[in-house]
């Protein structure tokens, strides 16, 4: 048999005992104590998130109506359930399924699959396929759900997140360097952005400034115009005789249009003041990649890694978990396995924080350092079932079947 023949027969045979008894018995154990713990972890924290700005949110807009207000909270606490739900999925995630382990140890279940002759691998089907699909599940919640409940709460002015973004987006002056330009205006929104009473400073390919201009508002490509330009714009560039009485360019120009020289990221101007996590996919995918971006920018191209990346954790600490269990059950009781998959459960979820500063911060390619984490996990993954494997091999000189009588620990399960 080929090497690709006996990689499908293993696929069939592994998805052909998804279809079993106990594993459909399994899913269904692992999705209840999952479900109950997502949902009382989602609870508390929205609970507290909400109590300081519901009222604010409901006088607001009350003073459209109260069937405005009605629906302005209703959509508030929705938008906050999604956007904290897609936070607490990956702690929770994994606490259920430690919960789960637990219960089904603690009821004897596993006891009796255990001396049916059953290793980790064939009874924790439910498990793989419970981390195959967190995959999915937590690359949907962080690069769909969040982005659209923060841009939604954004945009309405609802709570904390719509406050900010309105003070954001006030006029405000504030100063950009791009290329070989520093720029100096005022930016608000109408309702697309505007930039108006600039000031600019350009500067030759030696860093010497060469030339300096203002306008009272800069305008965006359109149809008519390829360039981005400058409208009532004055002009002086260095070297130009000056009238010393005034300390002005002698014969300064009219005001008048011209080309400003640069391009202005319009994706950048859309999101600016708002964290690379909230923006949606393709548009931080366009940012990434963007060329005409301000140096002073957030690190897009970091947190693009971070997305497309820290979906697959939950999935492979919980594999991790499910392993650790398994063996510190045999060997120590089920106290000391619920402790330890515990452990491992915070472990994983703190490394993944630690991951994402680390993406963000060090100096490597952030693609590399968002795979450091992942690769990590499913190499300890690897090793643990191969331990596993090993020490649930039932030949005589092997000690599981021993372990079984002799640990109290598991029989007082």
């Amino acid at each position: 048999m080929t090497p690709l023949r006996a990689a499908i027969a293993a696929i069939r045979n592994w998805f052909g005992a998804a279809s079993d008894v106990y594993t459909r018995y399994m899913l269904e154990h692992h999705l209840r104590f999952l479900a109950v713990t997502f949902a009382a972890i989602l609870a508390v924290v929205t609970a507290i998130n909400v109590s300081g700005e519901i009222s604010r949110v409901w006088s607001e807009a009350a003073m459209s109506g109260i069937f405005h207000a009605l629906a302005a909270t209703a959509l508030y606490v929705l938008c906050r359930l999604l956007d904290n739900g897609s936070q607490v999925f990956g702690i929770a995630f994994l606490l259920g399924l430690v919960w789960a382990e637990s219960a089904h140890a603690h009821g004897g279940r596993l006891l009796m699959v255990r001396l049916a002759g059953r290793p980790f691998l064939r009874r924790s089907t439910a498990l793989f396929l419970l981390a195959a699909l967190s995959v999915p599940t937590q690359f949907t919640l962080d690069n769909v759900v969040r982005p659209w409940a923060f841009m939604t709460l954004s945009l309405k002015g609802l709570g904390e997140y719509g406050w900010s973004y309105t003070a954001a987006r006030s006029p405000v002056q504030g100063w950009y360097a791009f290329d070989n330009a520093v720029l100096r205006a005022t930016l608000h929104d109408s309702p697309e952005p505007v930039i108006e009473r600039a000031l600019l400073f350009y500067f030759d390919d030696r860093g010497g400034l060469a030339s300096v201009a203002t306008a009272d508002r800069i305008v965006a490509p359109d149809q008519d115009r390829d360039r981005w330009t400058m409208l009532g714009a004055h002009h002086w560039r260095i070297g130009d005789p000056i009238d010393r009485r005034f300390g002005m360019p002698i014969g300064e120009p009219g005001k008048g249009t011209s080309e400003l020289g640069f391009a202005i990221s319009r994706v950048w101007l859309q999101y600016r003041g708002i964290e690379p996590k909230y923006i949606p996919l393709t548009d931080l995918w366009r940012l990434t990649f963007d060329p005409h971006l301000p140096s002073e920018r957030p690190k897009y191209g970091a947190w693009l890694a971070i997305r497309l990346t820290q979906c697959f954790i939950p999935g492979l600490v919980a594999l991790c978990v499910g392993a650790t269990f398994a063996m510190m059950l045999d060997r120590r009781g089920l106290m000391q396995a619920t402790g330890v998959g515990l452990l491992a459960a915070y472990s994983g979820y703190f490394l993944n924080r630690i991951s994402a500063l680390g993406v963000e911060n060090l100096h490597l390619p952030p693609a590399v350092t968002a795979l450091v984490l992942p690769v990590t996990l499913a190499i300890l993954v690897w090793r643990l079932i191969v331990r596993l494997r090993r020490y649930e091999d039932p030949t005589p000189s092997q000690r599981p079947q021993a372990s079984w009588s002799q640990n109290p620990g598991i029989s007082g399960a």
